[in-house]
């Protein structure tokens, strides 16, 4: 056995195909929900529950980093887990900053080829234009987070937080968790959102104080902060008669055969449920999230080798897909202004997108894979977190 081979059976061990599969669907939910105008986005499953793609990935988030950075809290100090997270929050800004500015470019040069201000006023890239500095600035310090570009800075602030709930989960999980529970409480009476624009005139999209919540539950999971309960074949069909249950409450489909279902939707869901993280979707996200772990827990070793390896694989490489997937989506809503949107014409910029990440999520596997290969016997790189 060579050197490198203990490094990735240890990998193996912890890796949860599960996991990656959430992901991967996830990155694929999203990029059918950010094509503009996409008839397909009318069947995703957020369509058909109280929660969407985002709280998937940032419970998936959380359960992940629980999975990389909890062990290494534990085996190499509060100090040593703090710099590892720091350098995850390096990349991840770096990407959010890099990903927009050439995201903007695309867009700004796509009017300046068809003509107009077309994707300018879809994407609100106003300010940028008019102070492109100074908007570059503001995307680098959080103070304006574009449309679009919302997900990651939420996922930067609930990473540094990270190393100051693991010193307190330390001394007593109970009271993390209860700290993380009484904030996102008190955002459901009383909001204390961030500006997103520097002008004031809105509002970050996910309220960091509310979906903290739900990122923490996720990195407390994995990171022994508290068990969720076992799987039993009961609980499993009351969980999925549950879900069930929530689809003709908000499928759009549902509504217009029976009216009075919309106005009970209205009035159990309020316009800022998204926002603040409504009880409702983050209950429905920890169900559906404990009931697909507890349906899939008999065949989890045999996920990442059958017809789901491709989404798997998405899954593994989070970070490019979703980047990639911010690109596609708007690329397949260009793409669908000049030849359509007839039936045909969605499903071609559907498949195709999809088809972009697989290979994508390929392409960054085989990269990595070469930059893990160890120049000489005695030098090994060092383990990463997914």
């Amino acid at each position: 056995m060579s050197a490198a081979a203990p490094a990735a059976a240890r990998a193996t061990k912890v890796r949860d195909a599960r996991l990656d599969l959430a992901r991967g669907l996830t990155m694929l939910i999203i990029f059918v929900a950010h094509v503009p105008g996409n008839s397909w986005a009318e069947f995703i499953p957020a369509k058909m529950g109280f929660s969407s793609g985002a709280e998937a990935f940032v419970l998936c988030s959380g359960l992940a980093c629980g999975i990389a950075f909890g062990g290494v809290f534990r085996r190499q100090g509060w100090i040593a887990g703090a710099k590892r997270i720091a350098r995850r929050i390096g990349q991840l800004w770096s990407a959010q900053l890099l990903a927009f500015a050439g995201f903007a470019a695309m867009l700004l040069a796509l009017d300046a080829v068809i003509g107009g201000d077309r994707y300018l006023l879809r994407y609100s890239l106003g300010y940028l234009v008019a102070d492109p500095a100074r908007a570059l600035l503001n995307v680098a310090s959080l103070r304006y987070v574009p449309v679009y570009f919302d997900i990651l800075p939420l996922y930067i602030l609930l990473l540094a937080a990270a190393p100051l709930m693991v010193a307190l989960a330390t001394r007593s999980p109970k009271a993390a968790l209860g700290m993380s529970a009484a904030l996102w409480l008190l955002v459901q009476f009383q909001p204390l959102n961030l500006p997103a624009h520097p002008s004031g005139d809105r509002d970050w999209y996910f309220d960091p104080l509310a979906w903290q919540f739900l990122f923490f539950l996720g990195f407390g999971a994995t990171a022994g902060w508290w068990r969720p309960p076992e799987a039993t074949r009961a609980r499993l069909a009351a969980g999925l008669a549950v879900l069930i249950a929530c689809i003709p409450l908000t499928f759009w489909g549902a509504h217009e055969a029976w009216p009075w279902l919309s106005r009970l939707y209205l009035a159990i869901y309020p316009s800022e449920a998204i926002t603040t993280l409504h009880p409702l979707r983050l209950a429905h996200a920890l169900l559906l999230g404990w009931t697909f772990a507890g349906l899939l827990g008999g065949v989890k070793e045999r996920i990442g080798n059958g017809l789901a390896a491709p989404i798997v694989l998405v899954g593994q490489q989070s970070l490019i897909t979703f980047l990639t997937g911010v690109f596609l989506s708007a690329l397949g809503g260009v793409a669908l202004d000049l030849i359509g949107r007839t039936q045909t014409c969605m499903a071609i910029v559907n498949i195709a997108g999809m088809m972009a990440l697989v290979a994508t999520a390929g392409i960054a596997r085989s990269v990595k894979a070469r930059g893990d290969l160890p120049r000489t016997k005695k030098e090994l790189p060092p383990c990463q977190p997914a």
